[in-house]
């Protein structure tokens, strides 16, 4: 039966706080600014632990669990536990993956504030100004009773919107002092500014499908979104149903299976010939989740210059500040937006007459440029990449793992 009333520290606070969250893993890099955090977590019934040899490893730690669960939360110490976890931290911002990081601090006493010195306290680092440009928001929690508001308004700026990773920073007295959780102040997040606004999905939905039902050759351009809204088995549906050529970013790579028909392959410098040739010659472009950047264009001059691109993203920032002017953009959570688009366009029939050449013209791009067709010019001594992948491809079972570097 539990107890009300009773007083806990802030540190066991923080531990129950994550596991309320169902993580049950959590990765750190020990140091005596985090300790008391660590200790409460290491003791805690429902939470196991990862003690990691650098904070980086923490960080990307935390961003691949999270990619995985949902959700990821790690652990590091003051000055260099929490400047080395920057890097993973980036890495969860730029790829839009929600996840805490909770450094220790130095106690107040010992921070310094306004002062005009370097540092005061040992390992004292103003970790939260450095995380604010890789985060969604970053706070120092300065008192114990702040420590329920300031964790909830983090998670739920981490998962809300456009999600991100957050950083809480927690300074060694506080993580100490004493305090009845039921007497807490709560986070509202009604109080807080909705993150995109309120569109009609019945309207932009239909209106959609009309630009498409009037279209020559249109085209399914698929980014990363899609997955972070959990959206990935209704887009391929609404590939399925709308029967039109599919691209897709390097963050939706593997939605689709190669073997798809009307699947082209990723645009860009770096991507397939067959998907940059049928963005090229497409009259427009249905853009779900995808930031138009330098790795999905490869030449600004002539990408898309007769293509009306219709990008549906969150973010109003990419939907106005992208590399290339969209013909028409809608603001709104793919959540709410992808299943009514897909519920109308099985209402609808694209004209199959009209898209006769288009599609005969897609699949010949498939067959003759999707694919990296380049015979082994190499000496007997030397492995070419090309024909290795493709026999690796053969002879790996469907449960086989390969983890790959960059390049």
């Amino acid at each position: 039966m539990k107890t009300f009333n009773k007083k806990i520290s802030v540190a066991e606070y923080i531990a129950d706080f994550i596991s309320s969250l169902g993580v049950d893993i959590v990765p750190f890099v020990q140091g005596g600014a985090i300790m008391k955090i660590i200790d409460s977590v290491g003791q805690h019934k429902k939470l196991k632990y990862v003690a990691c040899n650098h904070e980086q490893a923490v960080a990307m730690f935390v961003d691949g669990y999270a990619r995985v669960k949902g959700f990821g939360v790690g652990m590091a110490t003051s000055g260099p536990g929490g400047t080395n976890m920057l890097t993973g931290i980036a890495c969860a911002y730029y790829d839009s993956i929600p996840c805490l990081f909770i450094t220790g601090q130095v106690g107040m006493f010992h921070i310094k504030g306004d002062r005009k010195i370097r540092q005061r306290g040992f390992q004292e680092t103003d970790i939260v100004s450095m995380a604010k440009p890789v985060t969604k928001h970053s706070e120092m929690v300065v008192k114990g009773e702040d420590v329920r508001y300031v964790f909830e308004k983090a998670v739920h700026m981490a998962k809300s919107g456009r999600p991100g990773p957050v950083l809480i920073d927690v300074p060694y007295n506080v993580q100490r002092e004493m305090i009845i959780p039921e007497k807490l102040r709560s986070y509202s997040p009604s109080s807080s500014k909705s993150p995109f606004l309120k569109t009609s999905c019945e309207k932009e939905a239909k209106n959609i499908l009309n630009i498409l039902l009037k279209a020559e050759r249109p085209v399914l351009f698929v980014g990363g979104g899609v997955r972070i809204a959990g959206e990935v088995k209704n887009t391929v549906k609404l590939a399925s149903a709308l029967k039109i050529p599919v691209v897709t970013t390097w963050g939706a790579i593997d939605v689709f299976s190669s073997s798809e028909p009307l699947y082209l392959g990723s645009p860009g410098r770096y991507g397939n010939i067959s998907a940059n040739e049928i963005v090229e010659k497409s009259d427009v472009a249905l853009s779900l989740g995808s930031r138009f950047t330098t790795k999905v264009i490869h030449n600004d001059k002539i990408f898309s210059h007769n293509t009306k691109v219709i990008a549906v993203d969150i973010d109003r920032g990419e939907l106005n500040e992208g590399l290339l002017p969209h013909w028409r953009t809608i603001q709104v959570d793919l959540r709410e937006f992808l299943p009514v688009l897909l519920r109308q366009s099985r209402e609808v029939s694209l004209n199959k007459e009209k898209l006769k050449k288009w599609l005969a013209f897609a699949r010949e791009l498939k067959s003759k440029s999707f694919d990296i067709n380049i015979p082994p010019k190499s000496p007997e001594s030397h492995v070419n990449p090309y024909t290795f992948g493709r026999v690796l491809s053969r002879v790996l079972g469907k449960k086989d793992i390969i983890t790959s570097d960059c390049g």
